[in-house]
């Protein structure tokens, strides 16, 4: 590890070891310089794995959209586990961070990235794999209170209850009050084994004077919970506004909070529009990410547009003065396209046509004139998303030629004058 662990000269992390050194230090300013393989935790501490880092992290750390990968940490006999196991009530800043293929096992307060949040910045994180507690147990967080502010943070981890005494379990948090969660969203199934009483959501177990704005749930909570919701198994005195769950992937009806939506809903961009989701800036819905689920620009993986594809077809109507350009844009690459025409006499184009928006499998012919008869022309589609633009095989034509006009010639033909005319 190096730096010196000051807002000018954060520790730099380059290996798990250096990432379990945190606990040496924890007000200081952290940052990832890579992606970390953390599967040779597995083996560490007589197979109780990561030490979580606590107690009381009050640092900052940035992972600078690098991952953890395998990350173990199997400890059913402690409570606040996580990749840190609980932060200061003073506050701390976790952003930026992946936490891929979790192992994570602990007794109360379990959550991938973190056991126990108090009054906790958590911005562009995630986590996948599997994530296994008693009571409070989240796919990210397992107890999140006094403040804390959550955004831009999804899990698709499956949760598992371990206890039989009444707990909350959620696809994304455990168990959550006083906090602001908005811009989020958990897919992983979220099973309790326990006994009556409890609460189980597909994205919280248990709300408590929340505010959570903009999030969904996917996964299938079920378990013998008295309270056991869609979205959240129990929610009080707090706000759930443009909230939503799939009915048909979670198998729940109801939820204390959100709105059900079907699977088809759930994949319609104008579900969350309507809502006033931004789809532009913060969520995207593409075919190639989430099962086009909304995804997280910049966080989730690929979820932003990739490259069109767009051939150039040939040209038709060629006259000597007119042609019509002609493509079809195969593949939009998740975002409508504009799509156009580079053409000239060469392959420096050197002109450029109108353009029109289009999506996938639609066409467009663009009209240009003022040719050159029996002139080589070249000419490619192009089109443009968010992603950039891409262009299509360079195709040529010729243009007609006037037709050839056979003008009669004029004889002399010489002849007598008459008397009238001398």
């Amino acid at each position: 590890m190096t730096g010196s662990g000051t807002l000018a000269d954060p520790y730099i992390i380059y290996n798990v070891t250096d990432l379990q050194a945190m606990e040496n230090d924890l007000t200081a300013y952290y940052e990832l310089a890579n992606d970390i393989d953390a599967s040779a935790t597995s083996g560490w501490n007589a197979g109780l794995g990561f030490d979580p880092i606590d107690p009381s992290f009050s640092g900052h750390f940035d992972g600078r959209g690098f991952t953890i990968t395998s990350l173990t940490i199997n400890r059913p006999l402690e409570g606040n586990v996580g990749l840190f196991g609980n932060t200061a009530i003073g506050g701390c800043t976790i952003i930026n961070v992946g936490l891929v293929s979790v192992d994570i096992t602990g007794d109360n307060n379990v959550g991938a990235l973190v056991g126990s949040c108090s009054r906790g910045t958590i911005t562009a994180c995630y986590s996948t794999g599997q994530v296994a507690g008693d009571n409070n147990t989240g796919g990210l967080i397992g107890t999140n209170a006094f403040g804390s502010i959550i955004s831009r943070c999804f899990s698709t981890a499956t949760i598992t209850g371990t206890g039989g005494a009444p707990n909350n379990l959620g696809g994304f948090i455990g168990s959550c009050s006083g906090s602001t969660i908005s811009d989020c969203y958990a897919r992983g199934d979220v099973t309790g084994v326990i006994a009556a009483g409890g609460n189980i959501g597909g994205f919280i177990g248990s709300s408590f004077v929340d505010t959570i704005d903009n999030c969904y749930s996917t996964g299938a909570p079920t378990g013998g919970a008295a309270n056991v919701g869609g979205l959240i198994g129990s929610e009080f005195a707090g706000t759930v506004t443009n909230c939503f769950w799939d009915t048909e992937t979670s198998g729940q009806a109801t939820s204390d909070g959100g709105t059900g939506k079907t699977t088809a809903e759930m994949t319609t961009e104008t579900t969350f529009t309507g809502a006033g989701w931004d789809l532009a800036a913060i969520w995207g819905m593409f075919g190639h990410c989430n099962d086009v689920y909304p995804c997280l620009r910049g966080v989730t993986s690929v979820c932003n547009a990739l490259l069109p594809t767009v051939p150039t077809n040939a040209a038709s109507e060629v006259g000597q003065e007119l042609a019509a350009l002609n493509l079809t844009l195969d593949d939009d690459g998740g975002e409508v396209c504009e799509c156009g025409f580079e053409w000239g006499r060469t392959t420096d184009y050197g002109s450029t046509t109108a353009t029109a928006n289009k999506e996938t499998g639609e066409t467009f012919s663009q009209e240009i004139s003022g040719l050159t008869p029996n002139t080589e022309y070249h000419f490619r589609a192009f089109a443009t998303n968010s992603a950039g633009t891409s262009y299509g095989d360079d195709v040529m034509f010729t243009t007609q030629q006037r037709p050839l006009v056979n003008y009669r010639p004029i004889v002399n033909r010489s002849y007598a004058l008459s008397r009238h005319e001398v």
